[in-house]
Formats: C-alpha cells, structure tokens, sequence
C-alpha cells in the first residue's frame, strides 16, 4: 500500500518499537542492537546514573567510546522513556499512600499524635502542606466538651441591654 505524504516517515527505531509491541523478529544486524539497547535500560532501570551507565558500557568491550554509550543512553529514553522521571512520581504517590494508610490505622487505635503527623508528611509530598499556618491540634477538637445541664430556669435567662435606638419609617 502506498503512504500517503501527509504520513510521516517512521524513525530508525520504529522496527525495535514494533519488535516489543507486535514481537515481529528483527534480523540478526539489529538484534544485537537491541540486546545493547536492552542491557542499558535495565541498568537505568536498576538506578545507575547515565555517566555510570555510559562508562560500564565502555568497560564491557562491546562498545567502542563513551560517546556510543551516550548515544545507546539516548536511543533507550527514546524508546522506553526516562525511568528516573517516571520512578520519582511513582515513588511519590508510593510513598503518599504508605503515609495515608498509617495514618489511617493510627486513627482507628486512637493514636490520633501519629496520625497527624502522618496526614502532615503525606500533604508534604504533594505541596498540601504550609509550613507557616499554624497545625490544626486533633487532640483539641476531639477532646470532648463540658455540657452542664440545668432544670434551674433562671441560668436560662438571657440578659439583654437596653440602647438609644431611632425609629425608622418603612415604605
């Protein structure tokens, strides 16, 4: 079938994105490219920084300089996205729901101290919280309140104060 001119014309690593979407087999020239581009992306998956991963693939023998390090570096972000930008999110929301299901929990024991501090380094990870205004005391607003009953009917009584009014005519 013939492209039509508003199509764009694909980038040389469209056949290793169809090779992981579709599993269409690569011929063997750039099989061993993408066994490189593999490699590099499971060390940035297992948290090496690009200069790390760049001299590793320079010391492995396979590759000639840093700078085709870099480039294999460059070609994995285009494929697989930067893991640490994706990792860091991923860790943040992680660790969000880890603080809410503590605080959670310390709430039902009554342990309402942690709890709050828990809801606080939950809000922080997101920016909900602000240093500067004064935290809410959970152990104030729980406290329970002093109610006196009476059956006396003068505490009843309200007392109210006479003042220097005017009379103003309505229409």
């Amino acid at each position: 079938m013939k492209k039509q001119r508003y199509e764009k014309k694909g980038d040389r690593l469209d056949k290793y994105r169809e090779h992981l979407i579709t599993g269409k087999t690569l011929l063997p020239k750039y099989q061993e490219y993408f066994e490189k581009l593999e490699y590099t992306n499971s060390l940035l998956c297992a948290g090496y920084s690009d200069g790390d991963v760049a001299n590793i693939l320079k010391n492995s023998k396979k590759y000639a300089d840093i700078i085709q390090g870099y480039g294999i570096i460059k070609d994995v972000k285009e494929i697989w996205g930067d893991v640490k930008k994706s990792s860091k999110e991923g860790t943040r929301h992680v660790m969000y729901e880890c603080f809410m299901r503590i605080a959670r929990a310390c709430e039902k024991m009554g342990d309402l101290d942690n709890a709050s501090k828990n809801f606080e380094k939950a809000a922080k990870l997101y920016d909900l919280f602000k240093e500067d205004e004064t935290p809410i005391d959970i152990k104030a607003l729980m406290r329970p309140a002093v109610i006196m009953f009476s059956t006396d009917p003068a505490l009843l009584v309200e007392t109210t104060e006479d003042i220097e009014h005017e009379d103003i005519e309505t229409e």
